[in-house]
């Protein structure tokens, strides 16, 4: 494989690794799409030629963002060689004269990758463009001299490593300066360079960099960022980038690129003047807007280049790189906890753009062991990492011991990029964990004699045992009794609350490190029980912890259920608007016989501390309300308010307003639940309700209808009476025939509380909604209705919309129109229609409206069939196109059965039935695939049927369905093979699924006439 193919193959491979977790920008995570593949160049846009200034963009966000290797150097030198001249310049592209600006870049692009083009050959090519009486260059040979041309000959210089004072004549200095400054604009509040050009931003850079090459002196320094500052745009389109005149008309990535770097070239000035720090004035402009500018250019690869040279300019550009610094050991493995005595190594991630890994930093950290004096890393020596380009990982060189290094440990890791024509770009990232002993927990537990497994069910009365074994990697301390250290044992209920808190001093402790404890607390609600075991004192934290599980199930009540302005629980009845509130009291049941009800925890500390000295803070109580659907669809759910009674028993509130939407109408079931701090739902079982169905099971001669009623469930009604309102479209009787787009657009009043009804907006087919639906009467006699389509309406805000093209699932004729509202699984709503006869006459009529689909369903198809044995099969391929009045007639489910028709009745059979129909781009394909010898010569057909008549037959009992159409298929014997396949077959490979043209070419299909 040749170097560009090698470039392009590595590009490939890199943007397609794992996703990325940053936010993602199109050209970075397509660059390998902007690599002309024969040059091994790259251009702006995908699909054109390869650039100078598109190759730079990409070699200067590789470099960036530490993806570019020796190939893809290779690949690049490979184009800049054949954009060279032998006037010792570099055009646009190959074959393109030299000019000044691709030059400029050229030399950027070799710097960038380590390299230099011949020096004095393109020192000769500058000054072939110096114009010696002005002392300007031209962009080009023969053109203009300029101030632009100049500066861009001092950079190019500066890039090459070459002094201007030793290429230029002695008096250029001179000459350049009285131009120079003749260009300065100065006042007490702004200062800048204006050369005359449409541009000032232009001018200004130009002219600030030609001040610094020159040692121009620019006075106070404050005019000059005040000029820039005062050019940042905020006017809606571009905000945070920069206008690039006085009129401040445009503004764009060039001008804001320019601005940036005056800025930059004005803090170099002062701190060269003044001997003193280069100061930031970035922090004078608003960086969170031009951040939010510059990452989101994607319109080409040399704007998206600009854009995060911009973001490195302003020290945002680790912004988009993801970093981890992780320790492993000597033996590369990642420990889940740091144990004393480890010999470890730290590792360095950096992930930019789909997660690709930078590998172009200068890595270095400094370790604070026993870290509560941070100052302390300022004396540290840092140690250093390499790169790993394999792994793409920096690996720090030094081994980092452990022992005796229990505590804290902070990392302080400093990244550092030097890029040509940017300067430093660093970042400090600091890492901190914790160094302590390996922990292993013995435990035991038992109630009435019988063992419980750790994870196990704990009850009432269980004895907890737990012996805590400390050890060390390191060979002078492997076991642990005693040491400057407390060990502690914490037990948290489900919601985490503190139960127990047990505090070992083992600093001259010569016995075994155990805890005891025994389950008596009633009041646990149900759910894991853990055990926080946690080694550490005061100075150094906590440097060992480990916690285990038991579970406790104790069942959990609600009791004292009240809703308010109701005086019991029976017959509660609301409308849209109202507020349901709801208070009651939980506790748990341990005897399954006495109720013992929570008290309120409202404190959120303890009294209890840690071994490092902070105060264990307690968990939260977690109630909710579910409300549902007799069916059981969830209509809302309600998180609780908590509050304590005059007893300081604990008080469990929940408010929810009744919105004026489908899902809240008619009867609500109401279950309460608890929810632990892993997320696991407890229900609360209804106390009252509980009572009640035991007394009515005690009941020998209560009626039958009362043992079938469910006591146990709470519940309200919300009432409602629901009108169509407001239609601003209704078809008409003669809009409905195939292929014909039906559209309703109304408004929904629910005429009790005077609100506008509105459906929740991620409602499915199996949810809450408006539906249209198509029925149909079976017979006269028979009062049930067949629906064959449902369509459901779409909402903005409060306005419906039902919009159904007619297809061929619904059945000809005489039908009705529905219009009701769904509830979930197992309510169906009526709507009354909007009429002003109905209101004279006092009579509500239901939207249901007579109509008569209408249309005949055309049938265009080709057929193709086998018809030599170049394979041993026998293939039928049937193409068809369904139409009604020139509308294309999709989404029809239809199924295919393949008869033997012979030429009388009793030569009839079915060969295959329930062929599948497919649909695809306008157009229903089925195929039948058998062996030759088991289809013999003859006349076939293949029947087609919809599914809703399949469906009809089967809900009524009818034994035959009416098909659709059917197609003849008259088979002949075979020919003999057949060496190439026809022009005919190649047309229809291209027009068919690939499916179909892999069938049709492997058995030999050509197309047989269509009798339409």
């Amino acid at each position: 494989m040749g170097i560009i193919g090698k470039l392009f193959l590595i590009l490939v491979l890199l943007i397609a690794l794992e996703g990325a977790k940053l936010s993602e920008n199109k050209v970075l995570s397509e660059l390998h799409k902007y690599q002309d593949r024969t040059n091994g160049g790259f251009s702006n846009e995908i699909d054109e030629k390869a650039t100078i200034q598109g190759t730079f963009g990409a070699v200067l966000l590789s470099t960036l963002y530490g993806f570019r290797d020796e190939n893809l150097a290779e690949g690049v030198t490979h184009f800049v060689e054949q954009c060279a001249n032998n006037d010792f310049g570099y055009g646009f592209n190959p074959k393109q004269a030299s000019e000044l600006e691709s030059t400029f870049y050229t030399t950027w692009i070799y710097r960038l990758l380590g390299t230099l083009p011949d020096t004095h050959h393109v020192s000769n090519y500058l000054l072939s463009l110096l114009d010696r009486e002005t002392m300007l260059f031209a962009s080009k040979k023969g053109g203009r001299p300029s101030i632009m041309g100049t500066a861009l000959a001092f950079q190019t210089l500066d890039l090459l490593e070459e002094s201007w004072e030793s290429v230029l004549p002695k008096n250029a200095a001179e000459v350049l300066k009285t131009k120079i400054k003749k260009g300065m604009v100065v006042s007490e509040t702004e200062a800048y360079f204006n050369f005359g050009s449409s541009n000032i931003v232009y001018d200004n850079y130009y002219g600030i960099l030609l001040a610094k090459y020159l040692k121009i002196e620019l006075g106070t320094i404050k005019p000059w960022v005040n000029f820039i500052k005062n050019m940042q745009a905020f006017d809606g389109k571009n905000d945070g980038s920069f206008y690039d005149d006085k009129a401040k008309e445009y503004s764009g990535i060039e001008s804001t690129t320019f601005s940036l770097l005056s800025l930059k070239l004005l803090a170099e000035i002062h701190s060269n003047e003044n001997n003193k720090e280069i100061p930031n004035f970035f922090k004078l402009i608003d960086k969170e807007e031009l951040t939010n500018y510059l990452t989101s250019q994607e319109e080409n690869l040399w704007i998206v280049s600009r854009a995060h040279f911009g973001l490195a300019l302003i020290g945002e550009i680790f912004e988009n790189v993801e970093t981890s610094v992780e320790w492993e050991t000597i033996n590369g493995d990642k420990p889940k906890e740091l144990i004393e005595g480890t010999d470890l190594r730290l590792v360095f991630t950096a992930k930019t753009f789909s997660s690709l890994r930078h590998g172009g930093l200068d890595i270095k950290s400094k370790i604070l062991f026993k870290a509560e004096n941070k100052e302390a890393l300022g004396a540290l020596k840092a140690i250093s990492y390499t790169f790993d380009q394999e792994r793409r990982q920096y690996i720090s060189e030094k081994v980092i011991q452990t022992n005796n290094k229990v505590g804290k440990v902070l990392v302080e890791t400093k990244g550092e990029m030097n890029i040509v024509g940017l300067g430093k770009v660093s970042f400090i990232k600091e890492t901190q964990n914790s160094i302590g002993y390996k922990i292993d927990i013995i435990p035991s537990a038992s109630v009435a004699g019988t063992e419980i497994e750790l994870g196990g069910t704990a009850s009432i009365g269980t004895k907890f045992d737990f012996i805590v074994k400390l050890s060390s990697l390191n060979d002078q301390n492997p076991h642990i009794l005693s040491g400057d250290f407390d060990v502690s044992m914490t037990i948290f209920d489900s919601s985490l609350f503190v139960v127990d808190h047990q505090v070992l001093d083992c600093r001259d402790n010569q016995k075994e490190i155990n805890f005891n404890y025994v389950l008596s607390n009633t009041d646990l609600p149900s759910g894991t029980l853990f055990f926080r075991f946690e080694v550490g004192n005061e100075k150094v934290g906590i440097h060992t912890s480990k916690s285990i599980h038991y579970n406790v199930d104790i069942p959990m009540i609600s009791s004292n259920i009240k809703f308010k302005n109701f005086k019991d629980n029976e017959n509660i009845n609301y409308k849209i608007g109202d507020e349901v509130e709801i208070s009651l009291q939980s506790g748990s049941i341990p005897d399954l016989i006495t109720p013992i009800f929570y008290k309120s925890k409202a404190s959120k500390e303890t009294e209890y501390k840690r071994v490092d000295g902070t105060n264990i803070p307690n968990g939260s109580w977690n109630f909710f309300m579910e409300v549902t659907t007799p069916s059981g669809d969830v209509v809302t759910t309600v998180e609780s308010e908590l509050s304590e009674n005059e007893n300081g028993m604990l008080i469990i509130s929940f408010n929810n307003e009744i919105e004026p939407i489908l899902n809240n109408l008619g009867t609500n079931n109401v279950n309460f639940y608890y929810l632990t701090a892993t997320g696991q739902s407890i229900p609360l079982t209804n106390l009252e309700n509980r009572f009640k169905e035991e007394s009515e099971e005690e009941t020998e001669d209560q009626e039958e209808e009362e043992t079938n009623e469910d006591f146990g469930q709470l519940s309200f009604n919300v009432d409602h009476k629901l009108q169509m309102t407001e239609v601003t479209n209704f078809p008409n009787e003669d809009d409905f025939f195939y292929g014909n787009k039906i559209v309703y657009v109304f408004k929904v009043l629910d005429t009790i509380s005077g609100k506008l009804i509105s459906h929740n907006e991620e409602a499915t087919e199996s949810d809450f909604g408006i539906y249209l639906e198509l029925l149909h009467k079976e017979t006269a006699q028979e009062e049930s209705e067949f629906i064959s389509v449902s369509e459901m309406a779409k909402v903005s805000k409060d306005t419906f919309m039902i919009k159904w093209t007619i297809n061929p699932n619904a059945i000809k004729g005489e039908g009705k129109i529905r219009i009701i509202g769904k509830r979930g699984s197992g309510m169906r709503i009526n709507i009354i229609q909007e009429s002003k006869e109905a209101e004279e006459e006092k009579e509500e009529k239901y939207c249901v409206y007579d109509i008569a689909i209408g249309g005949e369903i055309n049938v265009n198809h080709e057929l193709y069939r086998t018809l030599t044995k170049y394979s041993s099969k026998t293939v039928f391929f049937i193409e068809f196109e369904l139409q009604c009045k020139q509308k294309t007639l999709e989404g029809a489910k239809l199924y295919s059965t393949l008869k033997y028709v012979g030429d009388n009745k009793d030569d009839s059979q079915i060969i295959e039935e329930n062929l599948y129909v497919n649909h695809h781009d306008k157009k229903y394909q089925t195929t039948f695939v058998n062996k030759h010898e088991n289809v013999k010569p003859g006349k076939y057909e293949m029947v087609f049927y919809r599914d809703i008549d399949q469906q009809r037959a089967a809900r009524n009992g009818w034994d035959t369905v009416e098909p659709l159409f059917s197609v003849q298929i008259p088979h002949s014997k075979l020919k003999p093979i057949q060496s190439s396949i026809s022009g005919q077959f190649i047309l229809i490979a291209l027009l068919g699924a690939i499916f179909v043209w892999i069938s049709m070419k492997t058995y030999q299909i050509e197309k047989m006439p269509s009798n339409n």
